[in-house]
């Protein structure tokens, strides 16, 4: 006895949502006096990179304060902690990831 076989083809193109347009952040005028955070994914040597750029700001950009930071977990966990110490401490955000 034959069987018949019935496929359904999916739209591999999906239905892209709308994506609300943000405006970008303000852009500092100066690091002088400013604290930068550099957080590291510490995956693939991003750790070595911020360390890198950690100790080459300040020559670069005198009067700035770079802050090296080991994020605990990968990029996809959210760590609420480390995220609300820099939105209070940092004026900008080095963030280093790597797939």
């Amino acid at each position: 006895m034959s069987k018949e076989w019935v496929y359904t083809a999916l739209n591999p193109r999906g239905v892209q949502p709308a994506v609300p347009v943000m405006p970008p952040s303000p852009r500092l005028d100066s690091l002088n006096g400013k604290v930068v955070y550099c957080v590291s994914q510490h995956v693939r040597g991003t750790d070595t990179f911020v360390k890198k750029v950690v100790e080459r700001l300040p020559e670069h950009a005198p009067g700035v304060t770079a802050v090296y930071v080991d994020k605990p977990d990968f990029f996809s966990t959210d760590v609420s902690e480390l995220w609300d110490e820099i939105a209070e401490k940092a004026s900008a955000l080095i963030y280093a990831a790597a797939a």
